[in-house]
């Protein structure tokens, strides 16, 4: 836990220190929707695995997901 803690301080250390640069987000086309999807298997102690996802509108990201799933699969 203390390495994502550390990762975490120096990522927000980061942004509060580039505000002046903005943030810049583009939607040229916002009649293209797109879902990235991927999971990872068996990468939790208890042999569960992970599943990731992004909703994207045009170019720009709208909702990111990233869960552990709740049964155990096989590969």
């Amino acid at each position: 836990m203390f390495q994502k803690e550390k990762r975490l301080t120096k990522t927000m250390r980061y942004l509060r220190a580039i505000t002046e640069l903005g943030l810049t987000m583009k939607a040229d086309n916002l009649t293209r929707i797109s879902w990235w999807v991927d999971a990872s298997f068996a990468v939790h102690l208890n042999m569960l695995s992970h599943t990731g996802l992004v909703l994207s509108l045009g170019e720009v990201a709208i909702h990111g997901s990233s869960t552990k799933q709740k049964q155990k699969t096989r590969s």
